[in-house]
C-alpha cells in the first residue's frame, strides 16, 4: 500500500525499543538540592528521563538520551517540600496521591492548592517551591522543559542560601553546592 510506512526493517532492533523506568527499581536521591540539607525541605527526588535540574552529580537519569525534558517524581513527608527557587525553564507539577501547595512570587506570598491527578504548570524565571499538606507522604511529578541540557541551574531565593550556611552547608554565591572539606584540612 503506498504512503505507508513500512516498519518491519526496525522490528528487530533493540536499540529502538522503549526504555522502561520502573519505580520499584528507582533509587532515590535525597540530597539532590540544596535545600535538601535544610530539615522543612528534606525530600526524596527520583530522576527518570532528562539533564534536569539537579545539583547532584550522581543523580543520572533512568532513562538515557536526549528527550527535551525532564521528568522526576518528588515524594515529600508531611509538612516538607521544596525552597523557594527559579530556574530558566518551565516547570510542570501533578501530585499523584494527595495535594501539595505550590508557592509562588518574589517571596513565596502567594499559594495554591493542586489536589491528586491537578497540573500546574509554572512559568520560567517564577520563584516558586512547594509544600506537603498533608498527614501523610505525598509523591508528585514533576517536568522541566531542557532548554541547554545538563546547564540549566536552579537559582535559589537568597533566604535559602542564607539558612544553608547558618546550618554548616557549603554553598557559594550563587547557591551551588561546594565540596565538604575533608577533617583537617
Amino acid at each position: 500500500m503506498s504512503g505507508t510506512p513500512d516498519f518491519s526493517a526496525q522490528s528487530g532492533d533493540v536499540s529502538l525499543a522503549p526504555q522502561v523506568a520502573r519505580f520499584a527499581e528507582l533509587k532515590p536521591f535525597p540530597k539532590a538540592f540544596l535545600d535538601s540539607y535544610l530539615p522543612a525541605h528534606e525530600k526524596e527526588n527520583y530522576r527518570i528521563i532528562g539533564a534536569g535540574v539537579f545539583e547532584d552529580p550522581a543523580a543520572r537519569p533512568v532513562i538515557k538520551g536526549l528527550h527535551g525534558f525532564s521528568l522526576g517524581m518528588i515524594k515529600c513527608e508531611p509538612g516538607k517540600g521544596a525552597a523557594l527557587h527559579s530556574h530558566p525553564t518551565a516547570e510542570v507539577f501533578m501530585p499523584l496521591n494527595g495535594s501539595m501547595m505550590v508557592l509562588y512570587g518574589e517571596d513565596g506570598s502567594h499559594e495554591i492548592e493542586i489536589k491528586q491527578w491537578d497540573v500546574a504548570s509554572v512559568p520560567v524565571g517564577l520563584m516558586r517551591g512547594f509544600r506537603n499538606p498533608n498527614d501523610f507522604p505525598v509523591l508528585m511529578l514533576g517536568l522541566v522543559t531542557d532548554k541547554e541540557p545538563g546547564k540549566d541551574r536552579v537559582t535559589w531565593h537568597p533566604s535559602v542560601i542564607e539558612e544553608a550556611r547558618r546550618r554548616g552547608v557549603r554553598v557559594d554565591d550563587d547557591g551551588n553546592l561546594l565540596p565538604a572539606v575533608p577533617l583537617g584540612a
